[in-house]
């Protein structure tokens, strides 16, 4: 019986090993790379959600914003001028009177506004200067006057008409119509 060479034994050990190295090293590689998928993924519904959140936030604070500015209101009022008119000199007939326009505006919020500005229209056309205000105060009233044109037609393009613009307590700047219609004009910049 010969007697077997245990020469190699060391370097067959040596790739034994190596082998086993290797197996553990792929389970251990098979692992980290699951458990990165499982982070991927719960990162990408992570991101998902605080989008969501994100987008909920801009619009609690645009309602927010817009809670104040959505309790001013400005109604319009055009009064007729009193029958006949105003004989002009050279004229033999009267003319017709220019009518009255009365703007009121409602702060029916829980804060003031401020830098009240009611802006008088013909169609789109201004008429003369803004009439200014510095503060309504909550619960107020102001009342605006102005000499419209003469004879206006109701409903139509040219109709005279007002519009409100003022800045709310948190300091952005709104333009509200007779409608009801509600714009934001700008916000306050961070450094303000």
């Amino acid at each position: 019986m010969p007697f077997p060479d245990y020469g190699d034994v060391p370097a067959w050990l040596a790739v034994g090993v190596a082998a086993c190295a290797l197996f553990g090293a792929g389970l251990l590689y098979r692992r980290q790379s699951e458990q990165l998928d499982d982070q991927r993924k719960v990162s990408e519904k992570l991101t998902t959600v605080l989008e969501l959140q994100s987008a909920e936030l801009r619009e609690s604070l645009s309602e927010r914003l817009r809670a104040q500015a959505a309790q001013i209101f400005i109604e319009v009022d055009r009064v007729p001028p009193a029958a006949g008119g105003a004989v002009k000199r050279g004229q033999e007939k009267p003319g017709p009177l220019p009518w009255l326009l009365r703007a009121k505006v409602h702060n029916t919020s829980t804060q003031p506004i401020y830098d009240l500005y009611v802006i008088w229209q013909l169609g789109t056309v201004r008429m003369g200067r803004p009439d200014p205000m510095a503060r309504l105060m909550p619960g107020g009233d102001a009342s605006f006057e102005r000499t419209g044109p003469q004879a206006p037609t109701p409903g139509t393009p040219s109709d005279p008409s007002a519009f409100l613009a003022f800045r709310d307590a948190a300091g952005v700047r709104w333009a509200v119509r007779e409608d009801g219609t509600l714009t934001e004009t700008s916000r306050p910049s961070q450094d303000t």
